[in-house]
């Protein structure tokens, strides 16, 4: 009797540990891929909270949102329209202020004036009288002429960066276009002092001066530490809201309107005017 060969026996379950091996290897592997696949995704989830949570967020606001305007009549020279503070007379510049309310520092911050300042009228209508504003724009220069003066002002302004405000307390500053408040109280200040044209004539030609002149808009860009751009934009109101006219003084009260993708209710000034007979009137005015 032949004895039993044992070899295929073995050979089988050799094939056979071999073949699971290498499923067994082949699974490792698809769970390391799966297991990287996983870390990766988590990481970049980790990186988008990262950055929304230390992103930067600035906001604007007037740093003093009253002021007042001093005239000498008649207007000559830039220098005789003076913007003051309220409780001395000290020079006021209107300026805005950023601060940063997010977690993650902004820089590159630049805040860009839009305005036409070519686009301006040089004369006015008063009832049925058309007068001069004494104001040009120059195209060579660049820059609205009032008589014989004029302020260079860039439409561009700029800082490096703004901290957060759990870090630094102190906001960034840009100022108002001096060019576009000079005209604006410019011709205030004309349709004011003209007295061969009655007073309704001369109210109602503030309050349409006034409202042609609440166009000024800016847009503030920064950055954030990765380079990431962000925009704003805003509406500037600048209104009077007190004219003495014997005093030759205005109360001018300014806000911003943030515009993006908002819609802007409108909303009712009100005006109040000391006439040069000493008499008080009140005009209000949509905006």
């Amino acid at each position: 009797m032949e004895p039993e060969n044992p070899q295929p026996e073995k050979k089988k379950r050799s094939q056979s540990f071999k073949t699971v091996s290498d499923w067994a290897g082949l699974l490792r592997n698809f769970a390391s891929i799966i297991a990287s696949f996983i870390s990766l995704v988590t990481l970049v989830i980790l990186i988008k909270q990262n950055e929304r949570t230390y992103r930067p967020d600035l906001i604007f606001k007037p740093d003093h949102n009253l002021f007042r305007v001093t005239y000498r009549e008649p207007l000559a020279s830039c220098e005789d329209i003076t913007l003051v503070g309220t409780e001395d007379s000290l020079r006021h510049f209107a300026q805005l202020t950023g601060s940063n309310i997010g977690l993650g520092a902004a820089k590159d911050l630049k805040v860009s004036w839009q305005y036409q300042p070519d686009q301006m009228d040089d004369t006015i209508a008063i009832g049925p009288l058309i007068i001069a504003t004494q104001a040009k724009y120059n195209s060579d220069i660049k820059q609205l002429l009032f008589q014989n003066c004029f302020r260079e002002e860039p439409l561009e302004q700029s800082a490096e960066f703004c901290l957060p405000v759990n870090v630094e307390k102190d906001p960034v500053r840009f100022k108002l276009p001096e060019n576009y408040l000079q005209a604006l109280f410019n011709i205030l200040t004309r349709i004011c002092h003209y007295p061969s044209i009655s007073f309704e004539h001369r109210r109602a030609a503030l309050l349409d001066a006034i409202g042609q002149f609440q166009n000024l808009q800016f847009t503030a860009t920064y950055k954030d530490i990765n380079n990431k751009r962000f925009s704003k934009n805003y509406r500037v109101h600048v209104l009077p809201a007190f004219i003495d006219i014997p005093k030759k003084e205005m109360l001018v009260t300014w806000s911003l309107v943030e515009t993006d993708g908002r819609n802007v209710p409108a909303r009712k000034h009100t005006l109040t005017i000391i006439s040069d007979t000493g008499s008080y009137f009140v005009a209000s005015l949509e905006l």
